[in-house]
């Protein structure tokens, strides 16, 4: 555990050899979402450190307001502490916004960059896609708390199993924290981090990472694009 403002983060490493990759779950995910491909990483014989982002997973209980750019600095905290040197980030839906935004304040920081099922945070948006983006809030507030874990996991994957693992997940998370994910870093041009999309990606179902390239393959032969350099 690492004891930052008002939260001790849980994190699991698997040592200091090999370049370090670290992983980043989505908004209402944690680190569960990332075992097996961790574990691949791991075995390849690289460093491989998977997280729960606060009042996630054990992350919890979170005392202090949750904001993206509270995320950005938890994940620094982590870096510097476990001294990770030029780390690849590999981030799903709001864990690859807040790896955007990281390389973006310091792009030399960091070896590579594997964004899976995010927005670009500096993509252009039309006025109907920021009008959707304000009203995401608002309109969760809406959805009773019991019912909220179950439509949000039907929304984020298309597996049985993913959606039971992402029902535990949600589970865990307060409607109050999951609703404020989606605050856009002080110095984004996205007006907001919180990204769901339909993948198989989102779930300890993702089989397979392939570090020489690119591309990484999701269990149903969809495919996500990132850069890496390895």
């Amino acid at each position: 555990m690492l004891p930052l403002d008002g939260c001790s983060v849980a994190f699991r490493d698997s040592g200091p050899a090999g370049r370090a990759v670290l992983f980043l779950h989505g908004a209402g995910a944690d680190h569960v979402s990332f075992e097996e491909q961790a574990g691949a990483v791991a075995n390849s014989g690289r460093r491989a450190v998977v997280w729960d982002l606060r009042g996630r997973g054990l992350s919890r209980p979170n005392h202090s307001r949750i904001t993206a750019d509270r995320f950005v600095a938890d994940a620094e905290a982590l870096i510097s502490e476990l001294g990770l040197d030029h780390p690849v980030l590999v981030g799903h839906s709001l864990g690859g916004n807040i790896a955007q935004e990281m390389v973006r304040r310091e792009p030399e920081a960091y070896s590579g960059l594997v964004v899976i099922d995010a927005t670009w945070n500096s993509g252009p948006l039309g006025w109907m896609e920021r009008r959707l983006l304000h009203l995401a809030a608002p309109t969760l507030s809406l959805i009773p708390a019991r019912t909220l874990p179950g439509l949000m996991a039907r929304a984020s994957a298309v597996t049985d199993a993913a959606q039971q693992d992402l029902m535990r997940a949600f589970s865990q998370v307060p409607k109050r924290d999951f609703s404020r994910s989606g605050k856009r870093p002080s110095h984004s041009s996205d007006p907001h981090l919180a990204t769901a999309h339909r993948s198989p990606c989102a779930s300890s179902e993702a089989r397979t990472i392939e570090p020489a390239t690119s591309r990484t393959r999701c269990p149903l032969g969809l495919s996500t694009r990132g850069t890496a350099r390895w």
